[in-house]
């Protein structure tokens, strides 16, 4: 075909015309490699069409590539260096707000890359009041669950399920527009980091709330409910029981809210996830106040409900072996009811199949 009197760019050693794809590797013509029909630019570590080696920034994820985006901009998920953006990594990416190389709080960058500004009083007090205004929006559904169960049983409400979501003495409604109002006048300055909105926090209390007398009664509520007509005793537990837990649900919220009333005026809590560790502190109850709320239902159960126990409440805890392992599983699903509470209201995304019971094992709902 040719014949340059050795290798050119036009004419391989062996004198036929050098093509990309004839599997000789023309180094003169700037080939990397040959592989002939082998070349590929769509698989991994394979020969490219045009005779280059695979290489970070072909687009095609190789060997010791995390990822290949095929762009040189070093600001998005993947790096220049075909290594994925990690927060830490000294490189900023797209949903970082910074990123300091470590993964060190406290020195103005936090460890999941979000600014560490404190707050001031006045953003302080937003924070605080949506917090406060939502756990009060969760005890009043938390009362009205409680009246729904007692006023079934009784036989003066006709459908506890309905029930639940009538709102018939307008309380609930109260409590929510209270909590927007408290936005209107505590929020003109939205604060950095712990605020979603006053819808937020109100539909958050209200759900997960109505969400708990499933959890403990199962799906259906009207056939869970006991008659007092039929069982005077085990209607009676079951009201006494959904006061009960709602003890527990308060308790939490205000463990939760002091902390971070706390940390936000000493200036420690200066990032959502600063914010984030007053989980830690619910579950360590270092002045023992849930553990006295989960004890007390422990009685309860015990006092009021008896045999009645499993037949009283089919829902999770339906298999408990006693009233302390029931209070136990009570404890659990309040537990994931206020973690996913904190964060819709906090904008926080604190794992809460792990926070619930410490494993992830799927008990929370995402």
């Amino acid at each position: 075909d040719c014949d340059d009197a050795g290798e050119s760019a036009l004419c391989d050693p062996d004198c036929t015309d050098a093509v990309c794809g004839d599997t000789t590797v023309n180094q003169t013509a700037a080939e990397q490699c040959d592989n002939g029909a082998a070349n590929s630019d769509t698989q991994p570590d394979a020969c490219r069409s045009d005779c280059t080696q695979a290489a970070c920034g072909d687009a095609v994820v190789d060997s010791g590539e995390e990822c290949d985006d095929g762009n040189d901009d070093d600001d998005d998920q993947c790096r220049n260096d075909c290594i994925s953006a990690d927060c830490g990594d000294g490189s900023l990416a797209a949903d970082e707000q910074c990123d300091d190389g470590n993964s060190t709080d406290g020195d103005g960058c936090s460890a999941d890359c979000r600014f560490e500004i404190p707050q001031d009083r006045g953003k302080q007090k937003c924070i605080n009041a949506m917090n406060k205004a939502g756990a009060k929006v969760a005890k009043t559904q938390g009362k009205e669950n409680a009246g729904c169960i007692a006023g079934a049983g009784k036989g003066t409400v006709a459908d506890a399920a309905a029930c639940l979501l009538a709102d018939a003495g307008g309380k609930l409604a109260k409590a929510m527009e209270k909590t927007v109002r408290k936005a209107g006048s505590s929020c003109e300055t939205e604060p950095d980091f712990g605020y979603a909105g006053a819808d937020a926090a109100n539909a958050a209390a209200r759900d997960e709330e109505r969400a708990l007398i499933e959890d403990i009664f199962g799906e259906d509520l009207n056939a869970a409910v006991i008659d007092a007509d039929q069982d005077k005793v085990g209607a009676f537990c079951q009201a006494s029981v959904a006061k009960g837990y709602e003890k527990i649900v308060t308790t939490k919220l205000k463990v939760f809210g002091k902390c971070k009333k706390r940390g936000l005026k000493s200036m420690a809590i200066a990032s959502g996830r600063l914010l984030a560790g007053c989980f830690d502190e619910v579950a360590a109850d270092p002045r023992g106040k849930i553990g006295k709320a989960v004890s007390k239902l422990g009685r309860k159960l015990s006092k009021k409900c008896g045999p009645y126990l499993v037949a009283a409440f089919p829902g999770q805890c339906a298999t408990a072996a006693d009233t302390t392992v029931f209070a136990g599983c009570v404890d659990r699903i309040v537990e994931c009811r206020v973690c996913r509470m904190l964060n819709a209201t906090d904008a926080l995304d604190e794992n809460c199949d792990l926070f619930d019971d410490g494993v992830l094992n799927s008990t929370c709902p995402e």
